[in-house]
């Protein structure tokens, strides 16, 4: 986590903004990619399944991360691809944006806080205690 820890909140006041920002985003993606584009895709597009407008909506999802690369898109596809078969399973929005902050909160903010705590018992790791060398008389 080195290399990201300037990202990451370092302050409880800025732990608390992180947590509203990552369930605000959760709930504001699935109501653009589920909500929005399933209802979108087959209205203009009537031909098109439900598995494929899961799969389109994944992948559409997984391009809004192309900043992350390949690997975060790829990785992105699929967990879109998931929240809406979620949501087609379930046949409610409320079910992927539960599923999406479960993601978000075992993902993010719990990493996040345990980053902080081990950093703060970082100096319990590095310290040593003084030995004292007795004198033999």
């Amino acid at each position: 986590l080195k290399a990201s820890s300037i990202l990451l909140p370092g302050t409880p006041h800025e732990r608390r903004w992180f947590v509203a920002a990552a369930i605000t985003a959760g709930i504001c993606e699935e109501l653009l990619y589920r909500g929005f584009l399933i209802h979108y895709l087959p209205s203009n597009f009537p031909t098109l399944d439900w598995l494929t407008i899961s799969i389109l909506s994944g992948i559409i999802y997984g391009l809004s991360r192309a900043y992350q690369g390949m690997k975060g898109i790829l990785q992105t596809s699929m967990t879109g691809f998931s929240y809406a078969i979620i949501y087609f399973v379930s046949g409610n929005l409320l079910s992927s944006i539960t599923a999406n902050q479960a993601v978000v909160i075992n993902g993010s903010v719990i990493p996040v806080m345990i980053f902080h705590v081990l950093a703060d018992l970082r100096p319990l790791w590095l310290w040593q205690p003084e030995t004292k060398t007795r004198d033999k008389r």
